[in-house]
């Protein structure tokens, strides 16, 4: 099975995965809504892992 890789996150999705998590959202299901890969959104608002 392969996997599908989530598109590059732009300062436009990063802003609107800001606004979703500021509504209640959950990163997963901020990532379901903008097709991208969950930990993609965490990174947004949580900043990268070391």
């Amino acid at each position: 099975m392969h996997r599908k890789s989530s598109p590059t996150v732009t300062h436009e999705m990063a802003d609107q995965i800001r606004l979703l998590q500021a509504q209640g959202l959950y990163h997963h299901q901020i990532a379901a809504l903008l097709e991208i890969n969950q930990g993609c959104a965490s990174e947004v608002v949580t900043g990268p892992k070391s």
